[in-house]
């Protein structure tokens, strides 16, 4: 149980930092 939402936290954390990433790559192109 411990292992399965540690999981899904990890996971979480690595799509919301993805997103954000991202984000913050259209936003600098968005500045050109």
């Amino acid at each position: 149980m411990g292992e399965a939402l540690n999981l899904f936290l990890v996971l979480s954390y690595q799509t919301r930092m993805a997103a954000t990433v991202e984000k913050g790559w259209w936003a600098a192109l968005g500045y050109w």
